[in-house]
């Protein structure tokens, strides 16, 4: 890998920013700071000034990536769907290593038998993330990427499981409240898997419209 492949693809997403500043109130750091460099925004600004030459890597842009917690609640604002964070956690590590270990899950978990389609239950939101996009590793077309979309099909969170299996059980003697906390991977990333949260949401931004 070029030593400069990394700053090019988080440069090529990073153009693609139109800073309209819809992610600003979605990140938790530019909620506790209020300053514009712990931003989704002002950090892809940040990296796109290094990318072209014009800033070094100074400890100010070193401290803006390190506190972001990659939880991608900026994608779910962002309108054009920049995945900022997502390319600079592809990149800033080893392309090849990442390959190599998911091929290894892809043997190990089956995937590459066509007629397997075994449930795959999942309880960390971040390794689940990982496998439903590891297809993009892959050239279009080859048999690894075709083995990582099965994969993606097959795995599940383990509270889907749960909620599906308790569809038409007996209901409790006595009403319970019970609260679910998705992880941000889940819930921002894997997108759809709750539409109890979704119609949340859905009514949180028409009450915000309204106001």
């Amino acid at each position: 890998m070029s030593a400069h492949e990394p700053l090019n693809a988080a440069l090529r997403e990073a153009t693609r920013c139109i800073q309209c500043g819809f992610c600003l109130p979605a990140c938790p750091t530019y909620e506790v700071f209020g300053v514009e460099k712990h931003s989704p925004r002002g950090r892809i600004r940040l990296v796109e000034e290094w990318a072209l030459g014009r800033a070094g890597l100074s400890p100010g842009l070193q401290e803006a990536l390190d506190l972001c917690l990659d939880c991608r609640a900026c994608e779910q604002a962002c309108p054009i769907h920049v995945r900022y964070s997502v390319v600079l956690a592809r990149h800033y590590g080893d392309p090849e290593l990442a390959r190599e270990l998911v091929v290894r899950n892809l043997l190990a978990l089956g995937a590459l038998n066509e007629a397997d389609d075994t449930l795959i239950a999942m309880n960390a939101g971040g390794c689940m993330t990982w496998l439903k996009e590891a297809a993009e590793l892959f050239p279009p077309g080859t048999p690894e990427h075709a083995a990582a979309l099965r994969l993606a099909a097959r795995v599940r969170d383990v509270s889907q499981l749960l909620l599906a299996a308790s569809s038409g059980a007996p209901a409790a003697r006595r009403p319970l409240r019970v609260m679910y906390q998705p992880s941000c991977h889940l819930a921002n990333a894997c997108g759809g898997l709750f539409p109890q949260a979704q119609d949340q949401r859905q009514r949180r931004d028409e009450t915000a419209e309204d106001r």
